[in-house]
């Protein structure tokens, strides 16, 4: 049996934190409103909590330290422990660690070498999962055309790009054409994506034939469906903020939201609040800057037919 994964950084100083307070998993998530089961999987690090999270339990173990200091039983050895305690609680540079933690802690970054070395498949079944968690994503693509809205030949090309092993790369194309499957069915999630002219121009060497056209196909009918957005992004259109490459907004519930940030090395997921609502506002300008459904809509049909 594998040994368990160490705790990770940032839930170490949650449960030194309980601990010094003496408080019970129910009574510090009482403290928070929020269920002990999410305190656990905090201090595991198995979920990540919010900074706000993170300084309400600062703010309540320094007051139940604090109560715990006015009683006259204490040892020497536990009043210096306590009182030791509370000056760390209350020390900025403590309070940056934490902040760095939980910002460390949401962001996970997954090399391109390990995700062909565990294999394409199984990437392609972890996205999937994460799609079936999520009420909606939004999408910005401006290196090729989405995933989701692949064919089964122009996905062939892109695994071959990754994988140059055909019978991986079919079975990778495969497993992302299972995906595409599920997204175009509906009704959930909600998908909403901006391409840009230039992600659709996109060819592979040795490609079989021009993969344009069936692309362009199946983009135009996915936009037609009630729980699919398209937006094309013309060529000539000036940006404002300006991201770097593609990343996909996984709405998953009330304040719950992952950003998957694709680079040429990794995949980079971010989960805390800042860096969400970064990539949230990046989202509202390039859905502005963009030609809107109806007008994409007519674009696609006018490319199709070129």
């Amino acid at each position: 049996m594998p040994a368990a994964a160490p705790p990770s950084p940032l839930g170490v100083e949650l449960r030194w934190m309980r601990n010094l307070a003496g408080m019970s998993g129910k009574q510090a998530a009482d403290r928070l409103g929020v269920s002990q089961v999410a305190i656990s999987r905090w201090e595991t690090g198995t979920r990540h909590p919010d900074l706000g999270s993170v300084e309400s339990l600062r703010l309540a173990t320094a007051e139940a330290v604090t109560s715990l200091l006015h009683a006259q039983d204490l040892t020497a050895a536990v009043r210096r422990r306590l009182s030791e305690g509370l000056d760390r609680l209350e020390n900025k540079d403590y309070r940056l660690l934490l902040a760095r933690l939980v910002e460390d802690g949401s962001t996970e970054v997954l090399s391109t070498f390990t995700i062909t070395r565990t294999g394409l498949v199984e990437r392609q079944e972890e996205i999937h999962r994460l799609e079936m968690q999520a009420e909606g994503m939004r999408h910005f693509q401006p290196l090729f055309a989405p995933g989701q809205l692949n064919t089964l030949e122009y996905a062939r090309m892109l695994m071959l790009g990754y994988e140059k092993d055909p019978v991986k790369a079919e079975e990778a194309a495969m497993a992302r054409m299972r995906r595409v499957k599920v997204v175009l069915k509906g009704p959930r999630p909600l998908y909403h994506v901006v391409i840009t002219e230039s992600a659709l121009d996109l060819t592979f060497i040795n490609a079989p034939s021009d993969l344009r056209l069936g692309l362009l196909k199946q983009i135009h009918k996915a936009a037609q469906l009630d729980h699919v957005t398209v937006q094309i992004m013309p060529r000539g259109r000036p940006y404002g903020l300006v991201p770097i490459g593609s990343f996909i907004i996984y709405d998953i519930g009330q304040d719950d939201s992952v950003v998957l940030v694709d680079t040429f090395a990794a995949q980079v997921s971010f989960r805390s609040n800042r860096d969400v609502g970064q990539y949230n506002t990046f989202w509202q300008e390039l859905t502005e800057i963009a030609l809107n459904p109806e007008e994409s809509l007519k674009w696609l049909a006018d490319a199709i037919h070129e």
